[in-house]
């Protein structure tokens, strides 16, 4: 960090800017990624690719849950049970909101961290 520009990561996204607060500030508004990329944490691309392995995994763990382990539910076949399911929890998902209002309501603002959040 004693050199100027000096690289925090492997493709050089990442590094400390030289000059003032506020060459730092438009350097995190205007050059740095709004999500976080692994190699900032030391991590291989493929971290990306795992999580969302382990992520998919998950869902469809839950999903097999759902699955009957016997066959008495009044007659009904497995996918029969599985469409119920599905359909009663597609009624519970409430309605879409409106990303461009919510974004004009609540901007992002780096000095506002719960705006970020929210979107």
């Amino acid at each position: 960090m004693l050199e100027d520009s000096h690289k925090l990561s492997p493709s050089g996204k990442y590094y400390a800017p030289v000059g003032d607060i506020e060459e730092y500030m438009d350097y995190i508004r205007e050059v740095m990624p709004m999500n976080d990329m692994t190699e900032i944490f030391g991590l291989h691309d493929n971290a990306d690719i795992t999580a969302a392995i382990n992520d998919t995994n998950a869902l469809l763990d839950t999903v097999l849950t759902l699955m009957p382990r016997s066959t008495g539910a009044a007659g009904k076949s497995p996918d029969e049970i599985l469409q119920e399911k599905s359909k009663e929890l597609l009624s519970k998902i409430p309605e879409a909101f409106d990303l461009l209002a919510a974004s004009k309501k609540h901007p992002i603002k780096y000095n506002e961290s719960m705006n970020t959040v929210l979107q």
